[in-house]
């Protein structure tokens, strides 16, 4: 009797440790998702990108920017937006403003005002409960957080995880060109050990692989010898001083170690400049960003704020600059606490700040520079 008791209790225990799992897929498949949500919005952005080209395409338009497409004519908008908290409470409503593609725009407010929720909407992480956010249906649009995030990948499949894949060459040399820009030398070091290794750089296509490895590690106007020894032998320092950090495994091989986890040799700073990086790489028409610059030194801050404004100008990191005419505007909305150091840099377009019923826009003081450039000049062209 006891015997048979015993094989009922363990055959109703396996049944059991199936149905808990099988419990929570069912819950998790019956979960609400966002799917109408994102119809719905999408179809409004279809609509009202079609309304913004057929106005822009009358025979009476001539336009607004001579050498510039008409599409990148069409402004993002932010039109009688509400939005209310978990809770059911009011954090604004009534929002509305717009701006030009191609421009700076800083977030501000007070505490508390609806700042991160704002760029959430922009990002279309989040809807409004009313209203809606316009960007138009042809422009990719990018938020980067607050916080570092890395992948469970490689470091050059985290740097490279929005490109097209397999990376193109021209691209492998961008994304190193980018890692210099922002002055990433431990995160240089690691990429270029794993490529030594064979780790890392994708087959190419044009077999012009082995280029990259005199080639990507260099700047364009880098053509001294004798700066490339001292490079040399200062990178050969630095790895020979990780290599006695890492640990081994059992075996006691430490070769793979910087390949499958290399964010253990990261500091936070050198992690936000990867999640930063990114960003720059993927190169999206539309870039959100939730207080960059608080992982940086006064000093880092003003680089990667520049660099930042130079996404905006330029219209990418380390593109050419020839080209910048054949590629679209890139707009940046972003939240910061350090905007005195952003207008002394003169960077910012516009400044918004938000309330609980409405946005305050203001010109920043190259926009304004602009618009009083063009109206001394009015009078005499009249």
């Amino acid at each position: 009797m006891s015997s048979d008791f015993e094989d009922g209790y363990k055959k109703l225990m396996r049944v059991a440790q199936v149905i808990v799992p099988l419990r929570s897929l069912t819950l998790f498949l019956n979960m609400e998702t966002d799917v109408l949500t994102w119809k719905r919005v999408n179809r409004v952005r279809w609509e009202h990108t079609k309304e913004h080209l057929e106005e822009l395409h009358k025979p009476d338009n001539n336009g607004s920017n001579k050498g510039q497409y008409r599409i990148d004519e069409i402004p993002i908008e932010v039109q009688n937006v509400a939005l209310d908290s978990l809770l059911s409470e009011r954090i604004f409503g009534g929002l509305v403003a717009s701006t030009e593609q191609g421009k700076f725009v800083v977030i501000q407010g007070d505490p508390g005002c609806g700042k991160t929720a704002l760029l959430e909407l922009l990002a279309h992480r989040s809807f409004p409960r009313e209203g809606h956010i316009f960007i138009p249906t042809h422009l990719r649009i990018l938020k980067v957080t607050r916080e570092p995030v890395m992948m469970n990948l490689t470091l050059w499949e985290n740097l490279t995880f929005g490109l097209q894949q397999p990376v193109k060459f021209m691209e492998v040399a961008r994304v190193f060109r980018v890692v210099r820009r922002l002055e990433m030398e431990h995160t240089m070091r690691l990429l270029r050990k794993a490529m030594n290794m064979g780790q890392m750089i994708p087959e190419d296509e044009d077999g012009t692989d082995g280029l990259c490895s005199s080639n990507c590690f260099r700047d364009d106007d880098d053509d001294e010898d004798d700066e490339e020894d001292e490079a040399q032998e200062y990178d050969e320092e630095l790895e020979e001083e990780a290599d006695s950090r890492e640990p081994c495994n059992e075996d006691g091989n430490r070769t793979e170690f910087h390949h499958r986890y290399w964010h253990a040799q990261m500091n936070h700073t050198e992690l936000a400049k990867i999640h930063l990086a990114r960003a720059f790489i993927v190169n999206p028409e539309v870039m959100i960003l939730h207080k960059p610059l608080l992982h940086f030194s006064p000093e880092q801050r003003r680089k990667v704020a520049s660099i930042i404004g130079e996404q905006v100008k330029n219209r990418g990191i380390c593109v050419p600059e020839s080209s910048r005419a054949r590629r679209r505007p890139r707009t940046v909305f972003m939240s910061t606490e350090s905007l005195y150091m952003l207008e002394e840099l003169g960077i910012v377009d516009y400044k918004w700040k938000v309330t609980s019923d409405r946005i305050v826009v203001t010109p920043g003081k190259e926009e304004q520079l602009q618009h009083r450039s063009l109206a001394c000049m009015g009078p005499s062209l009249g």
